[in-house]
């Protein structure tokens, strides 16, 4: 692969810091509390790759995640924290747990229309834009295929939110010319 992923919450928790020093005191006071309650956990700021800590962490990455999973709109809103390109989902909205619910007790979603060697080619286009400026268009759509409880199949598109998604450089840049993206 292209890329080393990691799951981090660092980009969210920078975010709070900001809010933290807020002339709100309400927005101030929510994203100090939240900063306190990850504090004891750096491994949720600086990244990991065992996905057993999104088990182990779960009560605290609800609590970081929480303005993104509205209690106000958890109901209707159908909505996952997950690996992007990835079938690992480690948050939810109640509306996307209800339809889990339904396609019944053994049902696991899978990420349809995704070819094989599609993480590594999204990787790489990752790459290209966020950190060398190139704009690739490659997208095509994404959907989970959930059946309700009548066995009917319904088909949910996945639009994936980049604004929490940072692309980091290791120490081995390499130049990339136009002719080598046209290949």
């Amino acid at each position: 692969m292209p890329l080393k992923h990691l799951i981090s919450f660092d980009k969210l928790l920078r975010k709070y810091d900001e809010m933290a020093n807020s002339e709100d005191e309400f927005i101030a006071t929510k994203a100090r509390r939240i900063l306190d309650v990850q504090k004891p956990y750096p491994e949720l700021r600086e990244g990991f790759t065992d996905l057993s800590i999104l088990e182990s962490r779960k009560e605290v990455i609800n609590v970081i995640l929480d303005e993104a999973f509205s209690t106000l709109l958890t109901e209707n809103e159908i909505k996952v924290a997950s690996i992007p390109y990835n079938d690992v989902i480690f948050n939810s909205s109640k509306r996307f747990k209800k339809l889990l619910e339904h396609a019944g007790p053994d049902f696991n979603p899978v990420i349809e229309n995704l070819g094989q060697g599609m993480d590594y080619i999204m990787g790489c286009i990752l790459i290209l834009k966020f950190y060398y400026g190139y704009q690739i268009d490659f997208s095509r759509p994404y959907f989970y295929k959930i059946p309700d409880e009548k066995g009917i199949m319904h088909y949910y598109r996945i639009l994936y939110n980049g604004e929490f998604i940072e692309i980091l450089p290791n120490n081995k840049d390499i130049n990339i010319t136009p002719e080598d993206v046209d290949e």
